[in-house]
């Protein structure tokens, strides 16, 4: 795995990359506002290059500033993009640790406010502003409909095969092709809003602030697409804590309601949502698989996804008494 050559920023604090995404972090130059800067590049493998980001909604997300966590949709960098930030660490990292680690206080803060800027983003900016489909959603329907795609891609496809069956595989299909629909409620999305791509204004995140990095999947979809992106992913989060950090699994399903509670709770399909977050957890295993290569703990990911399929994604949702239990085989 390689990082980006052509990336901006003093001393190299950390440089990771997979097929799909690489990125570099690095100290703030003597120009930058912020002491980090991050540099993301698209992957050999990925299928689509970033989305681009016109003058146009530049304007318009200039305009939606105020609340604790602010778009960043940084600069170009030959095909990738440079991002202030104010920490060498993401919200993504914090949540990988344990109930010790830095970084926990000011997080229930930070991920209500981004809650409140992807509604503010969903009802403020055209949808026709960013005509395509979701990007996670595309893959994983082209795998589903047998594509099996590049690095391991295959092998998880036969693994998820025999571990779905056929009723589960047609469910997740149908709903890719929910995810890709052109409807009355169709809204512009920011696409692939993940723990990693939020960064503290500091380091530790105690202020609460933070930033958001965003313009490379811009799509049109249902709102519930960002939503159950993000929910996904947080699931992951509570299941892998589950056994060896009770806790820690609990400040991460605290961390999935104060992200409802700050997008408001009433103002979205709770159901379409839960679909959403049952497709991000597959196309997160497609992605690793794909991307970086295989591993024993995609089974737990085809479980954790069975689980979510049949149950449409609520556990996803579900602030207490999540019904998800440790893997062990």
């Amino acid at each position: 795995m390689t990082a980006p050559t052509d990336a901006p920023g003093g001393t190299v604090r950390a440089a990771f990359a997979t097929g799909y995404l690489a990125t570099r972090i690095a100290a703030g130059g003597p120009e930058s506002d912020e002491p980090y800067v991050w540099v993301r590049s698209p992957g050999p493998r990925r299928p689509r290059p970033f989305s681009p980001v016109t003058p146009a909604i530049r304007e318009a997300v200039a305009g939606l500033s105020g609340g604790p966590v602010v778009l960043n949709l940084g600069q170009p960098v030959g095909a990738g993009r440079s991002y202030p930030a104010g920490a060498a660490r993401s919200a993504g990292h914090v949540l990988a640790g344990g109930p010790d680690n830095a970084g926990w206080h000011g997080l229930s803060q930070l991920i209500y406010g981004v809650g409140q800027l992807l509604h503010r983003v969903h009802t403020s900016l055209p949808k026709a502003w960013a005509a395509r489909e979701p990007a996670g959603a595309a893959r994983l329907s082209l795998w589903l409909d047998g594509e099996k795609g590049p690095g391991a891609g295959p092998a998880l496809h036969t693994a998820a095969r025999a571990r779905l069956g056929p009723e589960r595989w047609e469910r997740a299909r149908t709903w890719c092709e929910e995810a890709a629909a052109d409807r009355a409620d169709t809204v512009f999305l920011c696409g692939g809003v993940s723990m990693g791509s939020l960064i503290p204004a500091a380091v530790g995140g105690a202020s609460g602030r933070g930033t958001l990095l965003a313009g490379e999947e811009f799509a049109a979809g249902p709102p519930e697409y960002d939503i159950g992106w993000l929910l996904g992913e947080l699931a992951e989060f509570r299941l892998r804590h589950l056994t060896a950090h009770p806790e820690a699994s609990s400040h991460c399903a605290h961390a999935a309601r104060q992200f409802l509670a700050g997008y408001g709770t009433g103002s979205f399909d709770t159901a379409r949502a839960g679909r959403m977050a049952a497709l991000r957890v597959l196309t997160h295993a497609h992605d690793f698989a794909a991307y970086v290569g295989w591993a024993d703990d995609l089974r737990h990911h085809l479980d954790l996804a069975a689980d979510l399929i049949d149950t449409e994604g609520a556990p996803a949702l579900c602030a207490d008494g999540l019904p998800m239990t440790p893997r062990t085989t």
